[in-house]
């Protein structure tokens, strides 16, 4: 008899084992590593960064900004990061003790300011993060644009840059559909873009931070359900 021979979990980032942040400019003052873990159950979640601590990282899906099962997102302030080459390890560890790793190599430029005026033709972009900060969720680049692979509580893209202060957004979004079912903490489906914005803020001891405030303004389109007529600030 043979049996297969049993391995840790498996660490998948959406966006590849090298990452580049603040090419263009720091939109937040946060950058986030993106992926999934499988299988999800039982298993623990830590990072490193540049051969420090272990950290621990929460494991998808929350009623925040981990909406599938097996989800991660590692929050790191930019405060953190040298200038040029970081490493970053993730490691996974099941019930039974089996760890995996996986490391990948983050490079900062903590010198650019993202250029005003600023124009992304998304016909003409090969790799997302070439062009902007995905801040949650796996997003694909499509030939009208692009699109969350994963709908759910936060799924967020930063452009710009923390500089910026008079300007003009126009940005053309297509609505394929709303979910109308959403429960706390959502108010109800939305899509539309959010200004003058810091990143996630930490409201309580969730891993990644899931405050929003403050916030300069928001643009949006928001599907309310029955009972929450209006959005509350």
């Amino acid at each position: 008899t043979v049996h297969a021979q049993e391995s840790g979990p498996t660490i998948e980032l959406f966006y590849g084992n090298a990452h580049r942040f603040g090419q263009l400019g720091q939109p937040q003052p946060f950058v986030n590593v993106l992926g999934k873990v499988a299988p999800a159950e039982g298993v623990t979640l830590t990072y490193s960064l540049n051969g420090g601590e272990e950290r621990p990282l929460t494991v998808g899906p929350t009623l925040y900004r981990l909406a599938a099962n097996g989800d991660f997102n590692v929050d790191i302030s930019t405060s953190e990061l040298a200038a040029g080459e970081n490493i970053v390890t993730i490691y996974a560890e099941n019930s039974a003790g089996q760890k995996t790793a996986e490391t990948l190599t983050l490079n900062f430029d903590n010198r650019t300011a993202w250029p005003l005026p600023s124009t992304i033709d998304w016909a003409t972009v090969d790799n997302l993060t070439d062009v902007v900060q995905v801040v949650d969720g796996e997003w694909a680049l499509t030939p009208d644009g692009v699109r969350p692979l994963t709908l759910g509580y936060d799924r967020l893209i930063a452009i710009g840059d923390q500089s910026w202060r008079d300007y003009e957004v126009t940005v053309p979004i297509t609505i394929h559909g709303a979910e109308p079912r959403f429960g706390d903490p959502s108010y109800g489906a939305s899509v539309g873009v959010a200004f003058r914005w810091n990143g996630h803020s930490e409201r309580d001891a969730t891993q990644p931070d899931n405050g929003w405030w403050p916030l300069g303004s928001f643009g949006q389109i928001l599907w309310v359900t029955p009972r929450k007529q209006a959005y509350r600030l």
